[in-house]
């Protein structure tokens, strides 16, 4: 049995260039970041942790190894834990679903049964996962303007494939999920005294372009 973990990102990876998710599973060392796409990483950074506070208080899935890497195990935990507390929202939500594929019907040495099958494991992190009655509402935080989107026409589908991959993994886990939306920047805003991140922000409901990339999910 082998396994090969699959986040979100890499998700989203594969639906733009199914060589840009080759090139970072295989060779990570070729993948380069300009100094450009470092600046937005770290806009990106500031927004995401802006929004946390969008709807109140709330509490942050964050767990780190002695190495300081991300404890991606604990914060699965953390995040069920707090699920089940009754936690209103829980930016970071983390959930993992593990899939088995098995080949059947193809004869190989007897020594190499791992052959038939393996384990791919699915990983995502949702920004901000709301409770919303006996469900839960997905809000997935960018750091682009709308309704301009810095000039350009809003095309708001390049966003669905994210989203439906976060709906999909928390479906197999078993969250009810009740709404997906979108929480971007509003460029009509000028702040007047305090920030104020009702006016800040803007939602976008994404149920219609989830649902049509959702069915497509488990065949990538």
């Amino acid at each position: 049995t082998s396994m090969k973990g699959l986040s979100k990102s890499r998700y989203t990876a594969f639906c733009q260039c199914p060589k840009n998710l080759w090139l970072k599973v295989f060779k990570p060392e070729e993948a380069t970041i300009d100094a450009g796409v470092e600046a937005r990483f770290e806009q990106g950074n500031m927004v995401g942790d802006l929004a946390m506070g969008l709807f109140g208080e709330y509490k942050e899935a964050h767990a780190e190894k002695p190495d300081g890497s991300l404890d991606l195990a604990k914060m699965v935990e953390q995040t069920r834990q707090w699920m089940q507390e009754g936690v209103e929202t829980i930016c970071e939500a983390s959930f993992t679903y593990d899939r088995e594929h098995v080949v059947e019907n193809v004869t190989l040495p007897p020594d190499k049964p791992w052959f038939t099958k393996w384990t791919e494991s699915h990983y995502c992190a949702v920004d901000i996962l709301r409770k919303n009655g006996d469900g839960w509402d997905i809000y997935e935080v960018k750091s682009t303007s709308f309704p301009e989107f810095n000039g350009n026409e809003a095309k708001l589908e390049k966003y669905a494939p994210d989203i439906a991959y976060q709906k999909w993994v928390l479906k197999k886990c078993g969250v009810k999920v009740t709404g997906t939306y979108l929480v971007c920047l509003n460029s009509d805003y000028v702040r007047q005294g305090d920030l104020d991140l009702q006016q800040l922000f803007v939602v976008i409901d994404m149920k219609e372009l989830v649902e049509n990339e959702y069915t497509k999910v488990s065949t990538r």
